[in-house]
């Protein structure tokens, strides 16, 4: 069986080989695996950061590379420009950027955690559906896909990182109502939800054992989008969304204090 749950497709996939592909948070971790994959399967690939030295290190891996802060409008905008520039369109776009902080809502100084919540909103959620709005005319509309990385922690939340759950919730909810537009409007792109296990990731480091490979994450999301699949479910997630269907309350003490 496969460990990709694809229960909704459209038109059975394409192929990724001279794909033009955006991958935001494309420099390390996930998203740098997930960027070189596409890569390796012949793809044109433009990877979104911050980095400035990481972006060179993709330059000097065959990838283009753009310096930008989402949350910004004006460098949303200078990415629109670069994919325009190099690649005239895009064929895929990976929602990947995300940022994770503990978030102590009680008992705390009051600015500080105002500032956590809405630094967090702004770049897992604001910042990603104001890209998704202004990116989409650039997407080939035949057959172009959209891609929300999501976590498990989107339907099974921790105590440790209340916005950053939010957000992925949050995520889930736009994806699948971009979903629905799309039937209508647009019958030939696709919005898809990937729902990353626990993935070994600068992000995951020292927290917990049984991580998934990134490397392996990413070989797993890219065969799954070609196979035209749009719920994505990822390893142990597969297997967790099950868990979570069946008997929440134990699903909800696997996660809430991980």
């Amino acid at each position: 069986m496969s460990e990709a749950n694809a229960t909704e497709t459209r038109g059975g996939g394409t192929g990724t080989r001279g794909a033009r592909v955006l991958v935001t948070g494309g420099t390390s971790g996930y998203g740098r695996a997930l960027a070189g994959e596409f890569a390796a399967r012949g793809a044109r690939v433009i990877v979104v950061g911050r980095d400035g030295r990481r972006l060179a290190q993709a330059e000097r891996d065959g990838l283009h590379a753009v310096r930008a802060d989402l949350t910004v409008p004006g460098d949303r905008q200078a990415v629109l420009a670069a994919v325009r520039d190099r690649f005239g369109g895009l064929d895929t776009v990976v929602q990947n950027a995300a940022v994770q902080t503990p978030v102590p809502l009680l008992g705390g100084d009051l600015e500080r955690t105002r500032g956590l919540v809405e630094r967090e909103l702004d770049a897992d959620l604001a910042a990603p559906l104001a890209f998704t709005v202004e990116v989409l005319p650039l997407l080939e509309r035949r057959g172009g896909t959209v891609a929300f990385v999501t976590s498990t922690l989107g339907f099974a939340p921790k105590q440790s990182a209340p916005a950053y759950c939010a957000a992925k919730a949050g995520l889930t909810a736009f994806a699948l109502s971009l979903r629905y537009q799309l039937r209508r409007e647009a019958p030939g792109m696709r919005s898809a939800v990937v729902t990353l296990p626990l993935v070994a990731t600068p992000m995951t480091e020292g927290r917990a054992q049984g991580t998934m490979p990134v490397g392996e994450a990413a070989r797993r999301t890219v065969r799954a989008l070609e196979r035209g699949a749009q719920d994505i479910d990822i390893g142990k997630a597969r297997v967790f969304r099950l868990l979570h269907r069946l008997a929440p309350r134990r699903a909800a003490r696997i996660t809430r204090d991980s």
